[in-house]
């Protein structure tokens, strides 16, 4: 017998199929589904409710789904703008020691930094360790924005993103072969 109802749907469900969304870590599911009453002790959502929930984001997308009619933000990422002149990590004035920073590089930004650079932002060669990104630099995030892509840059990065997974298989896999040769 169904014990417990989901906030979303209104469906009744048996508890073990549902998510208690009631505490401060489940705050953004309650702001995206508008719950506003604060009296209520206990909120429940159902799995397919919560799978619907967590999967919407904030694209936005035209009806002709054109690479450039739709933007995505990612709140807790920043966007590093102004890059032509200078360095992206030091704020330095580039000199002819400056290089375009590699796809990884930018990637390694993204992943340890959360920080987005156009793949044209260049980059003092001192920064870089074979095309990554050093381990022991210091960023200036103060002429950073928050992180809003459109389609050419979501499209962008996304090829960069498979290039490097394919580059780091390729290398995993030649490991493994090494072993098997023993």
């Amino acid at each position: 017998m169904p014990d417990v109802q989901c906030c979303k749907c209104g469906k009744w469900k048996n508890k073990q199929c549902t998510r208690d969304i009631s505490s401060d870590s489940y705050e953004w599911i309650r702001e995206k589904l508008n719950i506003t009453n604060t009296s209520v002790l206990n909120y429940y959502i159902c799995s397919t409710c919560e799978r619907d929930t967590r999967r919407k984001s904030t694209i936005v997308v035209d009806a002709s789904n054109s690479t450039s009619d739709f933007e995505i933000q990612l709140e807790e990422y920043l966007f590093m703008k102004d890059c032509h002149h200078r360095c992206c990590i030091c704020g330095v004035i580039l000199t002819s020691s400056s290089v375009v920073i590699p796809s990884s590089a930018r990637i390694d930004l993204l992943v340890d930094h959360h920080l987005y650079v156009n793949y044209d932002t260049r980059v003092c060669d001192k920064h870089l360790c074979k095309n990554r990104l050093s381990t022991n630099i210091s960023i200036n995030k103060k002429t950073c924005d928050p992180l809003s892509l459109d389609g050419g840059n979501l499209k962008s990065l996304i090829l960069d993103l498979i290039s490097n997974i394919r580059e780091v298989r390729t290398k995993v896999e030649a490991r493994k072969e090494d072993f098997v040769c023993f």
